[in-house]
């Protein structure tokens, strides 16, 4: 990777498309995007992997769970 993007997240999936559609319009082509979810409570991880795997760029991110808040 070129580049690698750290995303933290917590409950914020009614703004996260904002982000999402800010991290597809990207020229770079190698780029990699990390989530980190603090433990959200809503659907914002859901959200996350429904856009990239829609790109079909299931490759291109990863998310991290944390235990606990």
């Amino acid at each position: 990777m070129d580049l690698s993007i750290i995303i933290p997240v917590y409950n914020v999936e009614n703004v996260i498309h904002r982000c999402l559609d800010a991290l597809k319009s990207q020229t770079l082509s190698d780029v990699e995007y990390i989530f980190v979810d603090d433990c959200c409570k809503d659907s914002t991880v859901e959200v996350i992997k429904r856009s990239f795997e829609s790109l079909d760029r299931s490759k291109s991110y990863k998310i991290i769970h944390h235990e606990y808040n």
